[in-house]
């Protein structure tokens, strides 16, 4: 059996004895195991005291379908600044509000909107009046979600601490760069100063410092544009490339005897 986690740790705020109790059980019945990124795989290892050599790496790849979508589409709001996702605690949402203050004093064009379901663990009232801060609390519908990431020109992901995230891929879906925290496979996912910027978690001024340099160094965000574009449709991060290295774990225990069942 081979299983390809997810979420190695259970984030923050959601952690609980049951899950990490039928964790460690299903954990035992498996042969071998895939990450969706390199950051975690000691940290995995050690916590489960699991074999290094039975992990192997791999990453999310982009959404492809989503670009059907977005050729429909015309992104007319260049000083856009998207976050998006389920609100909850380790998102770091308040640290991008902090952070957005500092924008608007060099960037008084540049807009943010926070968009997504879930409770506001923060206080909103600090914001709600600020014009330059746009809050949607709702379920989003695939179609909304598309045009946001197209209206956008850059995706912040200022989570206090993560695995790898599908907002990552779907912004790059849409080549558009991510400004990511330093923390769990983030910085897999966002190559710094190439697909984007990594900072420090739950420091808004420098995130602010680079929200302002993606919005405006033209050359910067061109240069991530178009990296992102040979990464994840022809290089390391391909679809082709994802599925190569899946094959070679199945292939690996089909040789040693055996039928392999894999679970995502």
């Amino acid at each position: 059996m081979v299983l390809t986690v997810h979420d190695p740790f259970p984030h923050t705020g959601e952690v609980t004895r049951r899950k990490l109790f039928f964790r460690a059980l299903a954990f035992k019945l498996c042969s071998r195991f895939v990450l969706l990124n390199k950051q975690q795989l000691v940290g995995f290892s050690n916590f489960y005291h699991i074999d290094e050599s039975k992990i192997t790496t791999s990453t999310l790849g982009i959404y492809d379908y989503l670009s059907l979508f977005s050729k429909l589409l015309e992104s007319n709001k260049t000083q856009q600044v998207l976050f998006y996702g389920r609100f909850s605690p380790y998102k770091g949402i308040e640290y991008l509000c902090k952070a957005m203050e500092i924008v608007h004093e060099k960037c008084p064009k540049a807009n943010l909107v926070i968009a997504g379901s879930g409770s506001l663990y923060f206080d909103w009232n600090l914001y709600k009046d600020k014009t330059y801060m746009r809050l949607i609390n709702r379920y989003l519908s695939l179609t909304e979600i598309v045009s946001l990431i197209s209206e956008s020109r850059i995706v912040v992901c200022p989570y206090t601490d993560a695995t790898q995230s599908g907002v990552v891929t779907n912004a790059f879906s849409m080549s558009k760069p991510v400004i990511a925290t330093r923390v769990g496979g983030l910085p897999d996912m966002v190559k710094n100063e190439e697909t984007g910027l990594i900072v420090e978690p739950r420091n808004e001024k420098e995130l602010a410092r680079a929200i302002i340099r993606l919005l405006t160094s033209e050359v910067d965000y061109r240069k991530m544009c178009a990296n992102i574009d040979d990464y994840y449709h022809k290089g390391n991060c391909s679809w082709k490339s994802i599925s190569e290295g899946y094959i070679k774990v199945y292939s690996a225990l089909t040789k040693a005897g055996g039928n392999v069942t894999s679970i995502i």
